[in-house]
C-alpha cells in the first residue's frame, strides 16, 4: 500500500529456523579480542572522530563494552583541539569528513607535542590499496574498513594499545 507523501506499508513472510548448534561461541568468550581489550587495555583513553552521528555512536558503544573512557569528535578541527588538550592512548579517525578531513587532522595531530607517537587508526568505507596507502602516508598507523567488524576492531585496538607506541613509520 503506497500513499504519496505518507509512505508505504509493506508486508512479507519469513520462515526462519532457530540455530541449534552447540558450537556457537558467546559474544565475549575469555579468548576473544573483546575480552583481551577489556582485560589488557581497560584504562586506555580513546578518541573516536566521525562526522556521521550514527557511525560515531555505534563505534562509541562498541568500544564502551570494553573501555569506559571514550571521547568523541564530530570533525577534524574538533579532533585536533581535543588531541591537543587531552592525553589519548589511541585515536580512531574517519577519513572522509567535510572541512578538515581525517588525513589533514592526522597531519596536524602529528605536529602537536606528544602527537607523533599517538596511534591513529583510519576508519573508512574506502578499503582499496590506494586509500590505505594515502592513510599511511598521512601518518596513520593502521586501517579499519567500514562497516566495522567488532572483532576486527577489538583486535586492532589490542595490537596498538598493548605495546610501546610507534611512530607512523613503525619506529
Amino acid at each position: 500500500v503506497s500513499e504519496p507523501g505518507a509512505g508505504c506499508t509493506i508486508w512479507f513472510t519469513a520462515r526462519l529456523r532457530k540455530d541449534t548448534r552447540d558450537d556457537i561461541a558467546p559474544i565475549a568468550s575469555a579468548g576473544s579480542a573483546e575480552a583481551a581489550l577489556a582485560r589488557t587495555c581497560r584504562d586506555s583513553r580513546i578518541l573516536v572522530v566521525d562526522d556521521e552521528a550514527i557511525s560515531r555512536k555505534v563505534t562509541q558503544e562498541l568500544l564502551q563494552v570494553a573501555l569506559p573512557s571514550v571521547d568523541v569528535a564530530e570533525s577534524g578541527d574538533e579532533a585536533v583541539q581535543l588531541a591537543g588538550a587531552n592525553a589519548y592512548d589511541l585515536i580512531l579517525m574517519d577519513v572522509q569528513m567535510p572541512g578538515m578531513d581525517g588525513l589533514e587532522a592526522t597531519r596536524r595531530i602529528r605536529a602537536i607535542p606528544g602527537g607523533a607517537l599517538m596511534p591513529i587508526i583510519a576508519l573508512t568505507a574506502n578499503a582499496f590499496t590506494g586509500d590505505k596507502a594515502r592513510c599511511l602516508a598521512a601518518g596513520m598507523n593502521d586501517f579499519i574498513a567500514k562497516p566495522i567488524s567488532p572483532d576486527g576492531m577489538y583486535a586492532t585496538l589490542v595490537k596498538w594499545l598493548s605495546h610501546e607506541p610507534e611512530g607512523p613509520d613503525g619506529s
